[in-house]
């Protein structure tokens, strides 16, 4: 599935996505997380992780926990630390 609205930003700690996004993908099974996770100053509680789903960006594909949030979110997916620690780590970067 392509993913509109894609923010990368080195500068947070968690992958997220927005609730529309899990329920297009099909609802897949999250695993239990103790997260909460701040959004203009207000704090959200996690609706669970996303293990490892591939994500692919200028055909390169990477491999990271992605967290669900139902949340008002600008965009549909925000990649962090780990998504661009990963990229240079595979010499993607």
């Amino acid at each position: 599935m392509i993913i509109h609205r894609c923010i990368v930003d080195e500068g947070d700690y968690s992958c997220v996505m927005s609730s529309v996004v899990w329920k297009k993908l099909g609802s897949p099974e999250l695993v239990p997380s103790p997260t909460t996770l701040q959004l203009h100053a207000r704090a959200f509680e996690s609706q669970g992780i996303l293990p490892n789903p591939p994500i692919e960006i200028a055909s390169k594909t990477i491999i990271v926990n992605v967290e669900g949030i139902h949340a008002p979110l600008g965009y549909n997916m925000l990649l962090q630390i780990n998504y661009m620690y990963s990229m240079k780590m595979d010499g993607l970067v």
